[in-house]
């Protein structure tokens, strides 16, 4: 998938046949933090991404096979990234939105879920998905192209 928010560049490339996926992150700003901190349990995470968690890089790419958890860290990342600093927009993109409902936002809820911060978002799911952060008024919007 594919995540503009107003500093980063998400994108996920997955091959034909699913096995290996790339998630590139790149950093547009360059007034942006490098760093962004929230206490939780480190074992809610994968441990080889761990390290990638509260860092903000100029570029991040996440290589790795079929279930190695990219996108699964990526949508964490920004579930934690999303509710801790302000002054954020994004918008997650995917060739069809309905592909995009499915993963994207499914990741991202997830980890608002498991992270207990649902609390913390306003999710909207009709006439459009998209979620609204209720304390620093952070939004990310689900579209198709």
């Amino acid at each position: 998938f594919c995540c503009i928010v107003n500093d980063l560049l998400l994108l996920l490339k997955q091959n034909v046949a699913g096995k290996v996926g790339v998630v590139v992150i790149a950093r547009r700003l360059e007034a942006l933090p490098t760093e962004a901190s929230i206490d939780l349990d480190k074992r809610l995470f994968n441990a080889v991404y761990l390290p990638y968690l509260h860092k903000i890089y100029n570029y991040e790419v996440y290589f790795g096979g079929a279930a190695s958890g990219k996108s699964t860290f990526v949508g964490q990342k920004l579930a934690v990234q999303m509710t801790i600093m302000p002054g954020r927009n994004c918008v997650v993109l995917r060739k069809q939105k309905s592909d995009c409902i499915k993963s994207c936002w499914g990741e991202i809820y997830n980890a608002l879920v498991k992270f207990k911060l649902k609390r913390y978002w306003k999710i909207i799911e009709n006439p459009e998905h998209k979620m609204v952060n209720r304390i620093n008024g952070n939004v990310i919007l689900f579209e198709g192209l």
